[in-house]
């Protein structure tokens, strides 16, 4: 599974212990269990002094980059620092489909496989074309995204993402037939600088 990271501070603060120097950094746990690595790669997100959302992430594994990863986490100066390594879950491993993502001022990382990605993107409306991959995760940041709109809060957002994914599910569960749910799990974090909101 893919790790997520959050770091909110009343100042802002470099990340960098915990994204590398920590014993359970999210640098070594990149590769802390040889049987389930991640290695699908890797992204941090955080919020300049004007806050406007910085996202700099790679499709490659994130202790290939060592150097690149120690060099972003000491630039990640912020009052809120966003991470995630990858254990993809579809077979695109580049920059695109890491993770996190940025739109509207916000970034988002997920963990998990949204299992209706289709039908939860044909529900975007107007939204759809704001999809940049073939991603689900980035599918489930604009379903998060319209759902924002629509309640203005980021946590009933997260809420109706899910009464939505069941509501489509009931008419499409008959396309999945080795699927007993709409996703595997929607754990995920969202910031737009000023807070961070997270489904666990």
């Amino acid at each position: 599974m893919c790790r997520l990271f959050a770091q909110v501070s009343a100042q802002p603060e470099n990340a960098r212990g915990l994204l590398v120097d920590s014993d359970f950094s999210l640098l070594k746990q990149a590769d802390l269990d040889p049987a389930h690595p991640q290695k699908d790669g890797w992204g941090l997100a955080w919020f300049d002094a004007g806050g406007r959302p910085r996202v700099i992430k790679s499709g490659r594994p994130a202790p290939s980059e060592r150097d690149r990863f120690e060099r972003t986490a000491g630039e990640a100066v912020s009052r809120t620092v966003l991470g995630h390594i990858r254990a993809a879950s579809n077979p695109y491993r580049d920059d695109a489909h890491a993770h996190p993502f940025e739109d509207e001022g916000w970034v988002f990382a997920h963990n998990g496989t949204l299992t209706i990605q289709n039908e939860v993107a044909r529900a975007l409306g107007p939204r759809m074309p704001r999809l940049k991959t073939d991603s689900d995760s980035e599918v489930y940041f604009q379903q998060f995204l319209k759902q924002l709109a629509a309640t203005g809060d980021p946590s009933r957002a997260f809420e109706e993402c899910i009464k939505e994914d069941w509501s489509l599910w009931a008419g499409c569960r008959a396309s999945y037939p080795d699927a007993s749910t709409p996703y595997t799990s929607l754990n995920a974090i969202a910031s737009d600088g000023k807070g961070v909101y997270a489904l666990c």
